[in-house]
């Protein structure tokens, strides 16, 4: 049967009687030269209007699944929606609330972005409001524990370990953050499934 399929239960034998430990299998998932994160790498500045704005034109995609941030001009307000799919194509959606000036990173890996929820301008000002990817990778794996065991950088080892969230029911909240920054080299990261 190939791709092997890990989930089918696989036990394997101890050395105590009747202790028989669920079977782990090694996988190493690839990222093809994942980006350096960019502010605008999703939507680049688009003004605010008088009403509510589903933008659909002029996004694009993130390079490889990974989640997205938010950042806005001046004291800019309200929640920002993000639609697209996750690494298996399903539709998630995730509300950022903008900050102003400061930078708000999600948490979903996001393999494409669909349409963009744009608050009200709630000032006079031409306000603008940017969206672009950050660091963290999407897993393909639907995770209950910590179970990577190692992450590489352009065929390095990271020096330290990467920060992992894992959940168990939604695949788009198993990400990877290495402790070094993208920079569009490939990224190998070392799992038990």
């Amino acid at each position: 049967m190939y791709p092997y399929n890990f989930k089918f239960g696989q036990k394997i034998q101890s050395d105590a009687v009747g202790i028989n430990p669920d079977r782990g299998f090694i996988a190493r998932v690839t990222y093809t030269e994942p980006a350096a994160k960019s502010i605008t790498g999703i939507l680049a500045a688009t003004e605010l209007e008088e009403e509510e704005q589903t933008i659909t034109e002029g996004i694009t995609d993130p390079d490889v699944p990974r989640n997205v941030r938010i950042k806005g001009s001046a004291d800019v307000t309200g929640d920002v929606v993000i639609n697209g799919t996750n690494i298996n194509d399903d539709a998630i959606s995730e509300t950022l609330a903008l900050n102003g000036t400061t930078e708000v990173e999600g948490n979903l890996a996001f393999k494409t972005i669909t349409s963009i929820e744009l608050p009200v301008q709630a000032t006079e000002n031409a306000d603008t409001v940017q969206v672009g990817t950050a660091n963290k990778l999407g897993l393909p794996y639907k995770l209950s524990l910590n179970t990577v065991l190692k992450a590489y950088r352009n065929s390095g080892l990271e020096a330290s370990a990467p920060t992992v969230t894992v959940d168990a029911d939604d695949l788009e909240k198993n990400t990877i953050e290495l402790s070094s920054a993208l920079n569009g080299t490939n990224v190998d990261v070392i799992i038990i499934v």
